[in-house]
């Protein structure tokens, strides 16, 4: 797959930007060490990785330089244009790693993976609140001393106890397919879920005595609400976690790959120019007209000396 045109263009414009502010910092450095040698002869400046570079001295930014104010004034510049690019190539480089790489899509699956093993999750403390609800309501029934166990409140019980079944079912295969998908931290994906697969207890606790049974409802509807009231916050920051560890991967990714082109679009797309021609072509492109630096006159679009 290849690159668009405008990803290259704009890798191109990257690599321009960055050598002439390689330049431009190589021109101050000998204007600070030796001020008298800014009105030196003119002399090749930059040359990159082994390919023709950008034609200069350090006379960098136009034919001339009469001052260390315009070197910095036009470094200015090219930073904010380097800026402006990097905005630009970033999402540009992130829709086609996508497409193109099977290791970066993977990267940015987990993260789908766990963006809906949130959703799932808080959807959890609704379900186990009306499992406590159901809980306490049989709790209450027993303590009243009838000896008699409605069957209408168990029934709802044993339903609500099967939802909450199910969703932390869904939950756990979610974790486990995160924890085998070999991503950084994979392994510790998100944290271990509450056991909370009560429709078998349900079952085993009708028959109880009454005794036996209230501390057994007690028991569980307690565990229940201390979650909701204070262990999620220990799952979701395990989430937090593996998501800032997966997010971590897909950028060094990204990283790693534009450093890789930045090296080919300097050897390979910048052509032998003046500095100064190319300054004012990258001002043209994209320095907004609000931010000419001081010192420099807008003039059709251009900074004029």
């Amino acid at each position: 797959m290849e690159l668009t045109p405008t990803t290259i263009e704009h890798l191109r414009d990257e690599a321009y930007a960055f050598l002439g502010r390689e330049v431009i910092e190589k021109g101050l450095q000998a204007f600070e060490r030796r001020p008298e040698e800014v009105s030196g002869p003119r002399s090749p400046f930059g040359q990159p990785r082994g390919h023709a570079g950008l034609e200069s001295s350090t006379h960098a930014a136009g034919d001339t330089v009469d001052s260390e104010t315009r070197l910095r004034h036009r470094l200015r510049q090219l930073s904010q244009i380097n800026r402006q690019l990097q905005s630009l190539l970033h999402p540009e480089l992130e829709s086609y790693l996508a497409a193109a790489s099977a290791e970066y899509a993977r990267f940015l699956h987990a993260q789908e993976q766990l963006d809906q093993w949130e959703i799932r999750f808080r959807l959890l403390p609704e379900k186990l609140a009306a499992l406590a609800h159901d809980v306490e309501r049989v709790r209450h029934e027993a303590g009243a001393g009838t000896g008699y166990r409605d069957l209408n409140l168990f029934a709802s019980l044993r339903s609500t106890a099967l939802s909450v079944e199910q969703h932390l079912a869904q939950l756990e295969a979610a974790g486990q397919a995160l924890a085998a998908s070999a991503i950084p931290g994979g392994e510790n994906c998100v944290a271990a879920l509450p056991d909370f697969r009560l429709v078998g207890w349900v079952n085993r606790i009708f028959p109880l005595p009454t005794t036996r049974f209230v501390a057994e409802v007690t028991r569980v509807e307690t565990e229940i609400r201390t979650f909701l009231a204070s262990d999620q916050a220990e799952i979701l920051n395990s989430l937090r976690d593996s998501r800032a560890a997966c997010q971590r991967a897909t950028e060094d990714y990204l990283q790693a790959y534009w450093n890789q082109l930045r090296i080919h679009a300097q050897v390979y797309y910048v052509e032998d120019r003046q500095l100064g021609e190319v300054i004012e072509e990258l001002v043209r492109r994209y320095a907004a007209p609000d931010h000419a630096p001081t010192g420099f006159a807008k003039a059709n679009g251009q900074l004029a000396a």
